[in-house]
């Protein structure tokens, strides 16, 4: 991509995409080193189609409402807040023993409830599992490459755009919180 004043090559460290595997592919081919961070954007995109896909065995009203709200919920915090992969991890199980409890319950509604949460917790496993994916959509992500002082290059529209001048604050708030500067 050309060089610096002092003629040092550009070499693009860390990129943001969405999930693409075509686009992902073809920056690792060219930036075999690059970092490549998924786009908050359409990860909550794909949270949400998975939600609305999962409740829908739930009557609509206050009882689907509630669990989209205690879901919507854990998936902010991953989204924005939660920068340990251990800490996702606990997140995440003590969501999977909140809804297999709630299943155990006699009303109907209730079991409903547990069996479509637990549905949608087996679909959002592969996203919080492996540290290596989760490092790629969660804030700790953008704030490991920070602390490494890679280069970015956003290969994406407004939406990357602001979901990563959201990570941004969020590492900003980070930086403050250990005094990194």
């Amino acid at each position: 991509m050309g060089t610096n004043d002092a003629g040092e090559a550009f070499e693009i460290s860390i990129g943001n995409t969405d999930n693409d595997p075509r686009e992902r592919a073809a920056l690792s081919a060219n930036w075999p080193n690059i970092f490549l961070i998924l786009c908050m954007f359409h990860v909550w995109q794909a949270w949400r189609n998975g939600l609305n896909r999962f409740l829908k065995s739930v009557p609509k009203g206050d009882g689907r409402k509630e669990v989209r709200k205690r879901l919507g919920r854990l998936l902010m915090r991953l989204l924005k807040t939660t920068t340990e992969h251990t800490e996702a991890l606990e997140d995440y199980a003590n969501e999977i023993a909140h809804f297999k409890q709630l299943r155990k319950q006699r009303s109907p509604l209730k079991r409903k409830q547990a069996v479509a949460a637990l549905k949608f917790l087996v679909y959002l496993k592969s996203y919080v599992e492996n540290k290596s994916y989760w490092m790629s959509w969660s804030p700790a992500g953008p704030i490991a490459s920070a602390k490494h002082g890679l280069t970015y290059w956003d290969f994406g529209d407004y939406f990357r755009l602001k979901g990563l001048f959201q990570l941004n604050i969020t590492m900003q708030k980070y930086r403050k919180s250990r005094n990194l500067g």
